[in-house]
């Protein structure tokens, strides 16, 4: 039987050699010739034998390595195999691996071509992290097909790199427990509640996409609950503050004003605008084409341009495929924001407000839908191919003349708008 004297007294040899516990069968002590020792535990499968390692000596002590073993033979006894569950388990998705996979074929799509150098106009996707499990600032150029797949991969990309723990990054992402979930959205909540439900549901996604790839059996984030409450914005700008905001926007650039200004009259999304083509416009027919890929819910959407929204447009010069060219950043729009005199100002209040008063001048609520782009549901939305492009252009006439008069655009006899100085 072994003991801590005769295991310090074990001395290194020319060959590696095993000394076996008397006490629990199977336990094995290998001496190397650099001195260094090392447990392990022996056992039968089948015809064969085959060995697990459960780690060095002194590290770990006679009394664990036999606590170890006792445990490796009763997982044995039970029909288990401990050096191939042991093997399994290092050759496992981590939840690192998740994540990669996640957002290279869910969020960005399958690539068509070659790697590309750091210069290259093309989607870029990043290692989350080097091989020690630390966070890398590797990154690699892939050619993609079209659009992503998902048009949010950076705020996923994000939320996954930032919010998630360093320690899970290398851990098989089948051993995310509900409880490690539910403690991380906890923490998250008690200073960000709605940024705590974001990251649950991408967990929730991102998890769901793992049990399509056979990397997980069970969903941890299955019925955790949702930490924050939100409720649905129900900012409208009075007819004051509608004033205000137009006042402001006159002292900008022509794009960024014709940026801000086109989403008050068109009523459309902040991304479908800034996104806006002059391919997609025919202003001899005074319509604007969403193309499916750029619209929210992935269908195409016509657009019928007020005199007001024809009068915008006339002030911006061509200089390339993008009518808002020089307007477009995220950082210029969030800065001339800011300027809007406008107490709880945000972008997507205009939308709001132009629906609103859509329906004040009595424009029917499903024709502001369809105004709106908002995807139906239902046997009757299948059937029902109608463009709705005439009654689209009423409403939106309608809301243009109503502006007008908020903003005393009429002239005298009060049927012409006032055609807005250019440049």
């Amino acid at each position: 039987m072994l003991t801590d004297k005769t295991i310090r007294s074990l001395k290194p040899k020319a060959k590696q050699y095993e000394v076996g516990d008397g006490k629990v069968q199977g336990l094995a002590l290998r001496v190397l010739p650099s001195g260094s020792r090392t447990w392990s535990y022996r056992y039968r499968v089948g015809r064969g034998w085959r060995r697990v390692s459960l780690g060095p000596f002194p590290a770990v002590g006679l009394a664990d390595a036999r606590k170890l073993a006792e445990n490796e033979l009763l997982k044995v006894k039970q029909g288990g195999d401990p050096s191939r569950e042991k093997r399994e388990r290092r050759e496992a998705d981590t939840f690192g691996d998740l994540m990669e996979r996640y957002l290279d074929r869910h969020a960005l799509g399958p690539a068509v071509g070659p790697r590309q150098t750091r210069n290259s106009a093309t989607v870029r996707r990043g290692a989350l992290l080097a091989a020690d499990g630390t966070e890398a600032d590797i990154w690699s150029y892939e050619v993609r097909e079209g659009e992503p797949k998902k048009r949010s991969w950076r705020v996923d990309r994000h939320l996954l790199a930032t919010e998630t723990p360093r320690n899970w990054r290398l851990r098989p992402a089948a051993d995310i427990t509900r409880r490690d979930v539910r403690e991380l959205i906890e923490t998250k909540a008690t200073d960000a509640p709605i940024q705590a439900n974001r990251l649950r549901a991408l967990l929730h996604k991102l998890f769901n996409f793992a049990l399509e790839q056979d990397m997980v059996q069970l969903n941890p984030v299955f019925k955790t609950p949702r930490p924050g409450t939100e409720q649905q914005r129900q900012r409208v700008l009075s007819q004051e503050e509608i004033r205000a905001f137009w006042s402001c926007t006159d002292g900008m650039e022509p794009a960024m004003r014709a940026f801000w200004r086109l989403r008050l009259v068109t009523a459309q999304r902040s991304a479908e605008v800034n996104t806006m083509r002059w391919k997609d416009l025919d202003l001899d027919n005074a319509l604007w084409t969403i193309p499916a890929g750029r619209s929210k819910n992935k269908l195409a959407h016509r657009v019928p341009l007020s005199k007001l929204a024809l009068e915008l447009l006339s002030t911006l010069p061509i200089i390339d495929d993008f009518v808002l060219a020089g307007a477009r950043g995220k950082r210029q729009q969030s800065q001339a924001a800011k300027l809007i005199p406008v107490a709880d100002f945000r972008g997507h209040d205009l939308r709001r407000t132009a629906a609103s008063f859509m329906a004040s001048v009595g424009v029917p609520r499903l024709h502001i839908g369809k105004v709106l782009n908002h995807a139906e549901r239902g046997v009757t939305a299948v059937y029902d191919r109608h463009g709705y492009d005439a009654e689209k252009r009423a409403a939106l006439e309608g809301w243009s003349r109503k502006l007008a008069v908020i903003l005393d655009l009429f002239s005298d006899e009060g049927a012409v708008i006032v055609a807005f100085p250019r440049g």
